[in-house]
């Protein structure tokens, strides 16, 4: 798959992400990963509340983990090399020369076992900057 279609379904995932958290304000600023915690913790539990949660799950999942990924993209990872790529398996993750980072994988976890995404999202942004700063890209 291109580089701009993998770019237009990650768009449309964040759009989704954005609808799906309301009330919630979801607006790609530093203050908005305390929301998403928020948002996470309330579809958490929902999702404990019912008896066939994958497909849901799966759905929050990728809504979120898009939304975090694109997040960290525009905050800095996008200038220490990063970007989406499917995996062999058609995951979405960001991958670096060096790396590669699972937002959905975080998003997963935090959906199923009540993790906070903002210890994941400010480990992202720095380990990528030490990985910027070794290879001179910051």
């Amino acid at each position: 798959m291109a580089q701009g279609q993998i770019q237009d379904i990650v768009l449309r995932l964040c759009a989704q992400a954005i609808k799906e958290a309301e009330p919630y304000i979801l607006d790609y600023s530093e203050t908005s990963i305390a929301v998403l915690d928020k948002v996470l913790h309330r579809h958490q539990k929902e999702l404990q509340a019912h008896a066939h949660k994958d497909e849901e799950t799966w759905q929050l999942t990728s809504m979120y983990g898009a939304y975090i990924g694109t997040m960290l993209l525009s905050n800095g990872l996008s200038q220490c090399g990063y970007a989406w790529k499917l995996t062999k398996e058609n995951l979405l993750v960001l991958q670096s020369d060096a790396r590669s980072l699972s937002p959905l994988a975080k998003v997963y976890h935090c959906l199923c076992n009540a993790e906070k995404i903002e210890a994941f999202y400010h480990g992202a942004l720095a380990l990528a900057r030490e990985e910027g700063t070794k290879q001179g890209r910051l």
